[in-house]
């Protein structure tokens, strides 16, 4: 991908982003299929190859979507809004923090053990985040203009190219930010632990099976 000058826009006011009610929907619905998976359990035999398959996939795609999230923040901290950045894992997606966490969704379900659950919430985070991603790149159409339609001529806006990966960062960007991913991505490997600990409690049936999910 040829290179896209980038506007000079550092002095311009940043906007001020709002919490989007698609998002707080999205965070609740994922918590209203958690619940249900604390009463249900996978139909594979514990131990056996298609529950260590599918486990360890969850487990691969949480530590990716974790590691994704905070290198996406190395290179946006500090820039959102401001600077087009087109480098980096943005020079194969346009949206690499909601594709990392969209990883970590789907591992989050596969955790449990069921095809099911990971399925369900994949569904849950495109129907809630899709929306959100096309308003924000409307306001980055607006802002940056000619710039932004030649990055998102030549980048997909979701499923990265990885062949595109290019650029590095520019070793300029705030502390805040790009800690504050780093806590989020923690948080998100405490995801596999916790649906660990739910397997525990179902084998010592200290939690009660209602179903089971393929």
């Amino acid at each position: 991908m040829p290179e896209i000058a980038l506007p000079e826009v550092a002095s311009a006011p940043s906007p001020k982003w709002h919490i989007h009610p698609r998002l707080v929907a999205a965070k609740l619905l994922a918590l209203v299929v958690v619940a249900g998976a604390l009463l249900s359990d996978h139909i594979y035999a514990s131990g056996g190859l298609a529950d260590f398959c599918i486990e360890s996939t969850g487990l691969l795609l949480l530590v990716t979507g974790a590691l994704g999230r905070v290198w996406s923040a190395a290179f946006i901290s500090g820039k959102k809004s401001r600077v087009l950045v087109c480098v980096g894992p943005y020079s194969m997606t346009r949206n690499p923090l909601y594709f990392f966490s969209f990883l970590s969704w789907v591992g989050a379900g596969m955790s449990f053990g069921a095809l099911t659950l990971a399925l369900v919430l994949a569904v849950v985070f495109l129907l809630t985040h899709l929306k959100t991603i096309s308003q924000e790149e409307q306001f980055l159409h607006g802002k940056f203009g000619a710039a932004w339609e030649e990055y998102a001529r030549t980048v997909p806006r979701f499923f990265p190219r990885l062949h595109s990966l290019r650029g590095t960062p520019d070793g300029a960007f705030e502390a805040l930010p790009f800690t504050r991913v780093i806590g989020e991505s923690g948080l998100i490997m405490l995801a596999y632990v916790g649906t660990q600990f739910v397997e525990y409690l179902h084998a010592q049936k200290v939690i009660p099976v209602l179903i089971s999910l393929p």
